[in-house]
């Protein structure tokens, strides 16, 4: 059977089984010729709609269908394409595997409050996606990851197999199971000819992309072309799906043979609060609240303003993360505290002016309110600080010296722990008033930026040979707000990823630009 599989140009079938898929092996066209009551239509239907098979009712309409694909060959070799193409996309096993999961996957669940808040604040302009891009050294053999190393990697992201429903005015936001294969939401993508010039030029396209919320809640892309046989995967989640850490975290227990997401463990008997300990945390969050009340509107800044499409622009920056440990002990501070001074020292070098010069620029940082039983959990689990970066004319030392304060009265005050209580709060009201109430606390009224320092892996993350030699988190902006910057020490860099609506690009690059200048000068009189 399989010789007279290999020596046609059409098979025609009647029940889409095993002759359907040898003949997709050999990438020959299908006929479904009056299939048979059952699978044998179920199959047809399904072959057809994905463009693999045509189907017959009569012997009129095969012999049609016979002389068309004889006398157009350009119909029949584009049948022959989709069908090789299936066919090299996965084996029988990986369906098998699909179908598994499909019986195995979990229920749909409504979102917690702090994940269905980036579901009410989205917009078609500012979509709530964050995602990463990891850059992948060639292989020990001189060869790049693969289109399935890629899949293998992206597999064990956070709610990939789901959808985010919406709701309505009435009903909360949901994740919907949706069975799938990861290597089905893989795009490779080759640098030069009709692709993108560079690995910028593939990151600004692909996250200036909104997930189309059908295919489900994440989607990625493998780069190649890279030099020295690099590649480069982008992903791009539903911020309702994961924060960082969640991500992050999934992606490096999968190259260790690890699952990182789990559900929270039960407290035991002897881990619950006692009574001084609730009032003690009951005043904690009542002076986080008094500290985020306090802090009042934001000064508009020109990183506000109305975002007109969702065409994003980014620049990175990589630092030595040994030379910015030096420098930081020598200043006297964290390596965070120096990461976030040279952001202001950036923002005072580019947006300071003769005319306009602002003393400092409100900044929502996240900060993880992950506790030992929620650490390896999915979903959102931050408080945002807001924090005044220092941002008039100083040097870098008074600047790390304000950015370092300023950081430890919000976190000192529990403002970060207030702010995750108040999204909770608010997901608890009907879902219409918590879609106007997250839009009225999530957008540029009360923050000009966003920047969020991520921890990352100090050893090396290796994923099937090839190193995973550089991360760069991406994160969203907000309403009104058109400028996000994620921090992230990875192995010996720490690593900027700048992302702005493409409408100040320019400002982005020159904020890149003037943070790895600002470095350079501080490693000069250090080192």
């Amino acid at each position: 059977m399989a010789g007279l599989t290999v020596a046609s140009d059409v098979v025609v079938t009647n029940a889409g089984g095993a002759t359907s898929l040898e003949a997709l092996a050999c990438g020959r066209a299908v006929l479904m010729y009056r299939p048979i009551a059952a699978h044998g239509k179920a199959n047809a239907e399904l072959m057809a709609a994905a463009g693999l098979a045509e189907v017959c009712a009569d012997e009129i309409e095969l012999a049609d269908a016979v002389h068309r694909l004889r006398t157009e060959p350009s119909q029949l070799a584009a049948i022959e394409n989709a069908s090789r193409a299936h066919a090299e996309s996965g084996t029988v096993a990986d369906g098998l595997n699909a179908l598994f999961a499909a019986a195995t996957s979990p229920p749909e669940r409504r979102l917690r409050a702090e994940d269905a808040m980036f579901v009410h604040v989205q917009t078609p302009q500012v979509p709530q996606q964050v995602g990463a891009v990891l850059i992948l050294d060639a292989k020990p053999d001189g060869t790049s990851a693969t289109l399935s190393d890629a899949a293998h990697l992206f597999d064990a992201s956070p709610g990939l197999y789901g959808r985010i429903d919406a709701g309505s005015a009435w009903r909360h936001p949901r994740w919907i199971p949706q069975p799938g294969r990861a290597i089905d939401l893989v795009e490779p993508v080759d640098i030069g000819g009709d692709g993108p010039s560079d690995l910028d030029g593939a990151m600004d396209a692909f996250f200036s992309v909104p997930l189309d919320g059908r295919t489900g809640a994440g989607h990625a892309q493998l780069v190649r072309g890279l030099e020295n046989g690099r590649t480069a995967l982008l992903i791009k989640l539903h911020h309702a799906a994961a924060d960082g850490i969640a991500v992050i975290g999934a992606l490096v227990g999968r190259t260790r043979g690890q699952d990182f997401i789990a559900e929270p463990t039960k407290p035991t008997p002897a881990e619950r609060p006692t009574v001084r300990q609730r009032l003690a945390a009951a005043r904690e969050l009542a002076t986080g609240v008094f500290t985020l009340a306090r802090a009042g509107r934001a000064r508009p800044s020109e990183l506000n303003g109305t975002i007109q499409s969702a065409d994003r622009h980014h620049a990175r920056v990589d630092l030595p993360a040994t030379e910015v440990r030096q420098v930081a002990r020598a200043l006297g501070a964290r390596t965070t505290d120096l990461a976030t001074a040279l952001l202001a020292e950036a923002l005072y070098r580019v947006l300071h002016t003769e005319e306009h010069a602002p003393d400092h620029l409100r900044v929502a940082m996240p900060r993880s309110t992950r506790t030992t039983r929620t650490y390896r959990t999915a979903g959102n689990r931050t408080g945002a600080a807001s924090v005044d970066l220092p941002t008039g004319a100083m040097s870098l030392a008074e600047r790390v010296a304000r950015t370092r304060d300023v950081t430890d009265k919000q976190v000192e005050s529990s403002a970060p722990h207030a702010a995750h209580a108040v999204v909770w709060t608010l997901g608890q009201l009907p879902p219409w008033l918590h879609g106007i109430a997250a839009r009225l606390v999530y957008r540029s009224t009360w923050f000009n930026a966003i920047a969020s320092v991520l921890p990352g892996a100090r050893s090396p993350v290796i994923l099937n040979g090839a190193k995973i030699a550089v991360v760069y988190p991406v994160l969203a902006l907000a309403p009104g707000v058109r400028l996000s910057v994620g921090i992230m020490t990875w192995a010996d860099l720490l690593t900027v990823c700048f992302a702005g609506d493409a409408e100040i690009a320019g400002r982005v690059d020159a904020l890149a630009e003037a943070m790895h200048a600002a470095f350079k000068e501080a490693w000069a009189q250090v080192g």
